[in-house]
């Protein structure tokens, strides 16, 4: 007996063919759930300052790293500041350009279909107590000052 028709007799077994076509309804279910779940739209954008040019080799090569980091360090729940102020750090090191940049790749990548933003999410992180913590909480507003001088969302 050859595959064809093995494959023919079983097809007329009716349990193969109600197998074969519950596999299917959950296959389509799956697809339309996802289809419909799936975030739309870039989140919230920034415009570009006029005649501003970030380089290729730094969207490429630095920008992934930054934007990952930031992941990393400000998504979940995390009592130690170390890793949220390095990432400010960086942030207050790029250009304007660079920095909206990154806010709207981020917003794009994680908060897309969404009104949170990345300027939100940095003014709800915790850095550090008021009294012990000061050169932190520094940071952290300049990161903040900067992304609104910038007219980041």
């Amino acid at each position: 007996m050859s595959l064809r028709e093995r494959v023919a007799s079983a097809w007329q077994q009716r349990n193969v063919r109600v197998a074969v076509w519950v596999i299917m309804g959950i296959a389509v279910v799956s697809l339309v759930g996802y289809l419909a779940g799936r975030k739309r739209g870039k989140g919230d954008q920034t415009s570009y300052p006029k005649g501003s040019s970030i380089p290729d080799t730094w969207v490429a090569d630095v920008a992934p790293g930054i934007i990952s980091g930031l992941y990393v360090a400000l998504e979940g729940w995390r009592m130690n500041p170390a890793p949220k102020i390095n990432v400010f750090k960086q942030l207050l090191a790029v250009t304007d350009s660079q920095l909206i940049y990154i806010s709207n790749e981020y917003n794009h990548q994680y908060y897309a279909g969404s009104t949170k933003t990345l300027l939100q999410l940095i003014e709800d992180e915790f850095v550090g107590f008021q009294l012990g913590d000061q050169d932190n909480i520094k940071i952290k507003q300049d990161v903040i000052s900067r992304m609104r001088a910038l007219d980041i969302r």
